[in-house]
């Protein structure tokens, strides 16, 4: 997994919050991601436009690791949304808060899976 791709990849989403199209998109891209992988994943979505996507490699409720952040962002305009590096710097909409953790989390997964490493780990997006 590309952890700068998949980092410029959610930004171009317009997950603002209440957007249920674009964040519904995002659960979608993120099961593609683990597609083929051992990673069990549910999506709970009670309250309507703002699902949970549940991804982890045990079926346990005793996590060693459990971490929870959310993908969507506060409204902006529509150039906010395209990515750009410079001087080595990420910019766009949700960069640091907190597209560039969902990206560090679900590159530690594919880690976790790929490695079979013997941690129960999960993570929680909203």
């Amino acid at each position: 997994m590309d952890i700068i791709q998949v980092a410029q990849d959610l930004i171009r989403f317009r997950s603002e919050t209440g957007n249920a199209k674009e964040i519904n998109q995002v659960m979608d891209y993120i099961k593609i991601l683990f597609a083929g992988t051992d990673a069990r994943i549910d999506v709970f979505d009670e309250v309507a436009g703002a699902p949970v996507i549940f991804i982890r490699n045990t079926d346990s409720e005793a996590f060693d690791a459990l971490i929870l952040g959310h993908i969507d962002v506060v409204a902006a305009s529509e150039e906010m949304f395209t990515p750009q590096i410079r001087d080595g710097k990420m910019y766009g909409r949700g960069t640091l808060d907190m597209k560039s953790f969902a990206a560090v989390a679900l590159n530690s997964m594919e880690h976790v899976l790929k490695n079979k490493l013997p941690i129960k780990f999960g993570e929680i997006l909203s």
